[in-house]
């Protein structure tokens, strides 16, 4: 009696031992693919009998270790926590436990599977019941998910249920799939139904193959699990085609792009608008001097001849001839004009330098003009300059005068006079901004910077806010260059 008893357990054992090497061998995913992932389905619920024969798994592949936990802690587990160990002929994929306890084995388990870059869990939960049958509803272990396929493409199906044992003779489970309540679609060579058992039959599960999709098989599919016939379990999924899926939002899809390209074509504008009024000034000039290299071969000595009226020497030689000079590393020459009316020498004191110059800068302001401010006046100056030399730059200490419509010797006006030459630039030295303007705007009037000749005081010299209103008294007034000095003699 002794040795019939020591043989079954050995044939249980045994067997026992085969299902949990096997059961991560067989039914896997067809895939090539070794990066971690898991192999075949894995349940999500189980359940066993206390005092019975259990196992879990992990089936995974493309890992570097396997880490088990039950309610957070990690493997070993005292008695008192678990019974379950580890079976390392199956690498680890699989726990389990000969004598299931009812205190203690029940709980969740999650295995922690991972490689070197990458790391993936699932967790089951195990409840484990008092009663030695079980008759009832069965208990899903794992519910089908939908399968999204391309047509031509296989499709694969898996449900699974705890069914329990019932030992009468009439006694038993089935599992069957049904597509729209209908069994002649099943009946076709391309589709197959696999069933499988484990843990004594206590857990019933079934696969569904169908082989080369066809857009006739799409739909809803049905697997049903029934316990002595009398209380089914139907879990429902679908077939759907990959482009069905693409597809079913695409005017939502549609609105989204055209909204955003919309947008896009609209702040574009925007952004480079407000840019260019930011910056504007800044890139114009800074592309002028980057691409245009000053001429030194054209046989003129300096950059600009600089022409004021001795009421305008402060603001002449104490801000613009300094600051063209040691800022932005001009060559300057100044002279101060005669007295308005005698406009006559102009040509004799100034014909010399103007040939020998790049630019005529000319400071207007009413004293230039005999405190006449007039567009007469300012049309027969502006004429007589012109004439001394074609590149005339117009600095202005106020506004020019408007609205009067006046006409030269020659029959042309003060404003088509005003367009043949570089608009006037007014200076303005209320405010920090305006006087960067006022720089931006005459030096995009000068020749192109000479970067390799450094001033003195270069990026060092402040640009002073002084009064230029005429005054009778002495100014005292400090020149940059040797020419300043002489007008001051």
């Amino acid at each position: 009696m002794s040795l019939t008893r020591h043989l079954l357990l050995f044939v249980v054992l045994v067997c026992g031992t085969y299902g949990l090497v096997d059961y991560c061998a067989v039914n896997k995913f067809n895939t090539n693919s070794t990066y971690l992932q898991f192999t075949k389905e894995i349940s999500s619920e189980e359940y066993a009998i206390a005092g019975a024969f259990k196992s879990l798994h992990c089936c995974a592949k493309g890992y570097r270790s396997i880490e088990w936990y039950k309610d957070g802690r990690p493997y070993p587990w005292p008695g008192g926590v678990s019974h379950f160990i580890l079976y390392p002929e199956s690498a680890n994929q699989t726990i389990y436990a000969q004598k299931t306890s009812l205190e203690s084995d029940g709980g969740n388990y999650s295995c922690l599977v991972r490689n070197d870059t990458t790391e993936k869990r699932h967790m089951v939960t195990l409840t484990v019941m008092e009663s030695v049958t079980y008759s009832g509803t069965p208990l899903p272990t794992y519910v089908p998910k939908d399968v999204v396929v391309q047509l031509g493409d296989d499709a694969r199906f898996f449900c699974e249920a705890f069914v329990g044992h019932i030992p009468l003779p009439d006694a038993h489970s089935a599992i069957s799939w049904w597509k729209d309540n209908s069994s002649e679609f099943l009946n076709q060579h391309r589709v197959s139904q696999m069933v499988r058992q484990r843990e004594n039959k206590q857990i019933l599960g079934s696969h569904l193959f169908i082989r080369g999709v066809r857009r006739e098989d799409l739909g809803k599919y049905t697997c049903r699990i029934t316990n002595l016939d009398l209380q089914p379990l139907d879990l429902t999924v679908s077939l759907r085609e990959t482009e069905v899926l693409l597809q079913t939002e695409p005017a939502r899809t549609t609105a989204r792009r055209t909204l955003k390209l919309v947008c896009i074509a609209l702040l574009i504008p925007l952004l480079l608008i407000v840019l260019y009024l930011q910056f504007g000034l800044q890139l114009r000039l800074f592309c002028r001097d980057s691409l245009c290299r000053p001429d030194h071969n054209d046989g003129k000595q300096y950059d600009a001849l600089l022409c004021y009226e001795e009421h305008d020497a402060e603001f002449v030689l104490g801000v613009l001839l300094p600051t063209l000079e040691n800022r932005y590393n001009y060559t300057c020459i100044a002279r101060c004009l005669p007295p308005h009316d005698n406009r006559a020498i102009w040509n004799l004191e100034l014909a010399g330098a103007a040939e020998n110059s790049r630019r005529l800068v000319v400071v207007l302001s009413p004293a230039l003009l005999g405190n006449k401010w007039t567009s007469t006046c300012l049309h027969e100056v502006l004429s007589v300059l012109h004439g001394l030399h074609p590149a005339l730059v117009c600095v202005a200490l106020q506004s020019l005068p408007k609205n009067e419509f006046v006409k030269g010797e020659s029959g042309c006006t003060l404003p088509s006079l005003l367009c043949g030459l570089s608009a006037p630039v007014e200076w303005s030295g209320q405010s920090e901004a305006n006087r960067r303007d006022f720089w931006i705007y005459l030096r995009l009037r000068m020749p192109p910077r000479d970067r390799s000749r450094r001033g003195a005081q270069d990026c060092k010299q402040p640009i002073a806010q002084i009064s230029v209103t005429g005054s009778n008294k002495k100014k005292a007034i400090r020149a940059n260059s040797h020419e300043s000095l002489e007008v001051l003699v």
